[in-house]
């Protein structure tokens, strides 16, 4: 017997199968997205937010010609409320309501570099009005 879990590559469809060398049941099969997608907070994508943020997650992407890219999920909205420790409140005992997400591609080689060998998961940004990407 034996248990296969997957997620497809958006990370919006979740599986699971059981396995084994003889069928004891029949095949059964449950469409449970639409119960998925009810129960979950999102994120509002604004692709234009500028100002202070939080690196959500990133990837870099390498092509054949050689050239390197840094994809990078930015966060917006994150600010510590005022007089708050910044290091502890991160906004989200206020409700995803209040952030939104950017996802942001930068072709820079250097900065491809450092990601491949240094975390940027919680590093902070400013996208300054020019669209600028500037770390803190």
């Amino acid at each position: 017997m034996g248990l296969v879990t997957a997620v497809s590559g958006f990370l919006t469809k979740q599986g699971v199968s059981l396995l084994g060398r003889e069928s004891s049941r029949p095949f059964l099969f449950d469409q449970v997205s639409e119960a998925v997608r009810a129960d979950q907070e999102t994120i509002r994508i604004d692709p234009d937010a500028k100002g202070r943020a939080r690196v959500a997650s990133y990837t870099v992407l390498c092509d054949r010609e050689g050239d390197r890219r840094v994809i990078l999920f930015l966060d917006f909205g994150l600010d510590a409320a005022p007089g708050a420790d910044p290091d502890t409140d991160h906004g989200l005992d206020r409700g995803l309501e209040t952030l939104r997400r950017r996802v942001r591609v930068e072709v820079d080689s250097e900065l491809a570099e450092e990601a491949m060998s240094s975390e940027f998961c919680g590093r902070e940004v400013d996208v300054g009005g020019d669209g600028e990407l500037r770390w803190i």
